[in-house]
């Protein structure tokens, strides 16, 4: 018993030496190092120094908040499910991608691709992965938005009233189910067709074993998505890439706002399905977090974050049915 516990809390401190989580400790850390310049440039310098750059970087309201408590514990419930439950029932990306791999054969035969060399290979394979994952991602998020069975259990997402880094992993085990399997699919359907084209070994450029492009995403502040400080990239940079300030918005409690800046890494969805907003057209002072009236009762208490969703799902299955 006394070593489970052990092997669980090795896990949950794994996600912070993990490169490919979001908390992994240099990603933190080169956060932090953002965060700091932000608070130079946009704090400091307006304030003439008057407000103090650890009770900013760290505001113990929102550290203590009801609200970030729960995400504490939703990030501890979160590894628990991931480990125990979720990562052993969802399909493997790697046999997925066999499969693609020998469909592909059996319905085209065999064809030519010699004329690539290695290293258009891996650059193609390193790019449209990475702009295929994330935009699997969209379209997923975007439905979870759109298909009101689905958004009973976004919202538990959405409920988070204050931003901290680990609200990353405020999500109910239904989503979880399903960006699991998303990962997997969208890993698995593009390494199958590049086995299938291109069966020589190859890999995608990466640093520290990630894709090189969510490397950068990571490394460049993703942390801040979920905090406090409404950093921009600017017009221009916004129509490609989400910056924090945009997922912030999307964490708006206005009926308007929460269902805007659904991309993960990239904007260019958004704009190609109309859900884009710029941060420069939003007053970050008007911006608040969570769900307003919509349901007050699933931020009262963990349960209700797990359970409610379940509840609202079986409501409107007989609503529809009627």
């Amino acid at each position: 018993m006394f070593s489970d516990i052990i092997d669980i809390v090795k896990e949950l401190l794994g996600m912070f030496v993990n490169s490919n989580t979001r908390i992994f400790i240099p990603y933190l850390i080169s956060s932090l190092l953002i965060a700091i310049i932000f608070y130079y440039f946009k704090v400091y310098k307006k304030s003439n120094g008057k407000i103090n750059i650890i009770k900013f970087l760290f505001p113990m309201e929102i550290i203590k908040h009801k609200s970030a408590k729960q995400d504490y514990l939703i990030f501890i419930i979160y590894n628990l499910l991931r480990i125990f439950i979720l990562v052993p029932l969802v399909f493997s990306g790697i046999s997925f991608a066999i499969f693609i791999q020998d469909s592909f054969i059996s319905w085209f035969g065999f064809i030519d691709t010699s004329f690539l060399t290695i290293g258009y290979i891996i650059i193609l394979y390193t790019v449209i992965l990475l702009l295929f994952h994330d935009f699997t991602k969209f379209v997923v998020h975007y439905l979870a938005h759109r298909i009101p069975f689905l958004w009973e259990f976004h919202k538990v997402h959405h409920s988070a009233e204050v931003m901290t880094p680990i609200t990353q992993y405020r999500t109910h085990p239904v989503e979880q189910l399903l960006f699991f399997i998303n990962g997997a699919f969208s890993f698995g359907l593009i390494t199958g067709i590049f086995l299938y084209l291109f069966p020589e070994n190859f890999t995608y450029y990466s640093i520290l074993g990630v894709n090189i492009g969510r490397f950068f995403f990571l490394f460049l502040g993703a942390n801040l998505r979920h905090s406090h400080l409404y950093l921009s990239y600017g017009k221009f940079l916004e129509y490609i890439f989400i910056s924090p300030a945009q997922h912030q918005i999307h964490h708006s409690n206005s009926n308007k706002l929460m269902h805007k800046n659904m991309g993960s890494q990239f904007a260019i969805w958004d704009y190609m399905f109309g859900t884009l907003k710029l941060a420069k057209d939003v007053n970050r002072k008007s911006i608040n977090f969570g769900l307003g009236i919509e349901d007050d009762t699933l931020k009262s208490n963990i349960r209700n974050l797990y359970f409610l969703p379940f509840r609202n799902f079986i409501d409107r299955l007989k609503l529809h049915s009627k």
